[in-house]
């Protein structure tokens, strides 16, 4: 439990690469990985929550701000140099964390996918100039070319995506900023100002939980990976403050663009095409070359998640017997698949997506719900070597496991989405987001229960 097993335990787990970077570094990396047009998505999902204008205001600063729970998983990850799912297995035990491997692999996966289908829905609007039912082959020369242009950036490597995607970005807010100002000018104010303020646990709250999912949830997982790079000698809360800073205030900014378009175009997040309707409140050339853009910025970020997916997938490559490539390809045939169902299904695009950050935040958030309450308890002074190591003793920690399937469980029950009615799904869960935030509590309140009544391992 002290810094000297801390580095057994990163030498005897991982292969500790270079500490090469400072908290600025981290904080331009998120940034340029938090800026693109999914933003604007959750801005306009926060709309669509019919919340007074302010109401809408404070929950994209809530929810763009939450990064804070991966800020302080990056800034662990400093402490220890190790990953978040190499200290996971202090909660889980060496086989129960495989099952938070899964997670992993299916959220970063999952995002590929959902880069894909809007990637696909924006080169269709180019292509059937926002007409789709004019040119039914749109839909499907936009899915090819979407799955070419990442599987190019897949073969091109990350070297090549670096060159580019700084001035991508740098494009992409500044268009942003001039479609958010058409937006503004689209919204009727003397309406606006006259709406109440809505219910603040039925509304705002699930508002708020579920952009969290999509501005900060989704990186948990990963963001110890981030802080062990991190050079030794700089403060914790420094990185801390980088990443929160890189997270927050770039979401916040895109989050304002889609809460201005969600207001000036009547019921957008009801569509289902809203990239569409989008597409025709702008002029043709802001329409034309902030499309372009923003799918070749989703590109990158797909590909960044794809990489992720695949890095997961690794160790088992060996018991398969097949070569990364193989893997790669077949990997990326699937998620090709995935999104030409996603894209022929029958349901609105605001459904899909909050099905999804519904789906991937309850398990993701009771897993964080259940390693803090496990750290509190019992790791601040730092990680015991024989925990995290790969030739842990400690196959199974039940502990961890059954609070964590409880909360998912307590989540599921009390969600509602295009896919399933939890029975608990009533009055301030009858909206999906709060069951996100019940998970959560669950995973971390059992821990607790548990520590007083401890299971026998």
């Amino acid at each position: 439990m002290n810094e000297k097993a801390i580095d057994n335990a990163a030498k005897s787990t991982v292969k500790q690469s270079k500490r090469n970077e400072i908290p600025e570094d981290l904080a331009y990396q998120i940034v340029l990985a938090k800026l693109g047009i999914i933003g604007v998505a959750i801005g306009i999902l926060i709309g669509g929550y019919k919340l007074s204008f302010l109401q809408a205001l404070l929950a994209a600063l809530v929810s763009s701000f939450g990064f804070i729970i991966p800020a302080w998983v990056a800034a662990l990850g400093q402490k220890t140099g190790l990953p978040s799912l190499t200290l996971s297995r202090a909660t889980f035990g060496l086989y129960g964390n495989r099952a938070a491997k899964v997670v992993a692999w299916f959220n970063a996966f999952g995002w590929t996918i959902l880069q894909l289908s809007i990637s696909c829905w924006l080169l269709t609007a180019l292509i059937t100039q926002g007409h789709i039912t004019k040119n039914p082959w749109g839909v499907g020369t936009g899915g090819i070319i979407a799955v070419v242009v990442l599987g190019f950036l897949i073969w091109q490597g990350q070297s090549w995506n670096h060159d580019i995607r700084v001035w991508l970005h740098g494009l992409f807010v500044i268009l942003s900023l001039v479609v958010a100002g058409i937006a503004f000018n689209q919204v009727n104010w003397r309406i606006e100002s006259y709406v109440p303020s809505t219910n603040w646990l039925e509304k705002w709250l699930p508002a708020v939980m579920l952009a969290m999912v999509a501005t900060s949830l989704i990186s948990t997982m990963e963001a110890g990976n981030w802080g062990k790079q991190i050079k030794k000698g700089h403060y914790r809360n420094s990185t801390l403050v980088a990443a929160l800073i890189g997270g927050g205030l770039p979401s916040y900014l895109l989050i304002l663009a889609g809460l201005l378009l969600g207001y000036g175009v009547p019921d957008l997040s009801k569509q289902r095409l809203p990239f569409m309707a989008i597409y025709h409140l702008l002029p043709g050339w802001l329409s034309n070359s902030y499309y372009v853009v923003a799918v070749i910025i989703l590109s990158l970020h797909a590909a960044r998640s794809f990489k992720h997916a695949t890095h997961l997938t690794d160790p088992i490559l060996p018991h398969v017997r097949i070569t990364k490539t193989q893997m790669q390809i077949g990997q990326l045939l699937l998620a090709a698949s995935c999104m030409a169902v996603l894209v022929i299904v029958p349901l609105k695009f605001f459904e899909q997506f909050s099905t999804w950050l519904s789906s991937i935040g309850i398990i993701i958030f009771s897993w964080f719900g259940v390693f803090l309450a496990d750290y509190l308890l019992a790791h601040r002074q730092g990680y015991d070597a024989s925990e995290v190591s790969t030739t842990s003793k400690l196959h199974y920690h039940w502990e961890g496991i059954l609070a964590w399937l409880s909360a998912v469980f307590v989540g599921a029950l009390t969600t509602q989405t295009a896919l399933w009615h939890g029975p608990w799904a009533h009055g301030i869960f009858l909206n999906a987001g709060n069951g996100v935030l019940l998970a959560g509590l669950v995973g971390f309140l059992t821990i607790f229960i548990f520590k007083i009544i401890p299971l026998k391992q």
